[in-house]
């Protein structure tokens, strides 16, 4: 019951408030000849309400920058910030393959296929290299 007493309450003050400012935009001039006092003292509040309103605009607006515009970059660029990556050591740990097209072992001679179809083959920088041959329809031929 208080819930729906506090609606009413809002809205009539709300039309209240509109009534009175077209009150004041339309008819003010009857009223400041009248009553100057009553006339300044609501074209004040008028003035603050309508300050207030503009107010809580801008402030949510802001806040609404910030939650959806600022703070995730901000967050992402944490993340960035704080990144590791794999040491040097790690990525030299890692198995090297060179992959051929199946094409291209037409070329090689027959104890090179061998040595090219999975047995380890030296580099010259004496690092293990796996050679393994991909087929034509599963590469791209860069030129």
């Amino acid at each position: 019951m208080i819930k729906r007493l506090e609606t009413i309450n809002t809205m009539v003050s709300s039309i209240w408030w509109l009534i009175g400012f077209y009150w004041i935009v339309a008819g003010g001039q009857a009223l400041l000849q009248d009553a100057p006092r009553l006339y300044w003292l609501t074209v004040v509040f008028l003035a603050f309400d309508v300050f207030f309103i503009i107010f809580c605009i801008g402030m949510a607006s802001v806040v609404f920058l910030a939650v959806f515009c600022c703070i995730p970059i901000l967050a992402v660029a944490y993340a960035v910030a704080i990144r590791k990556g794999a040491s040097e050591d790690d990525i030299r740990s890692l198995p090297k393959y060179k992959y051929r097209q199946e094409g291209q072992f037409n070329t090689l001679e027959d104890d090179r296929k061998q040595e090219v179809l999975g047995v380890r083959v030296r580099s010259g920088d004496a690092n293990p290299i796996n050679e393994l041959f991909l087929l034509p329809e599963d590469s791209v031929s860069v030129t």
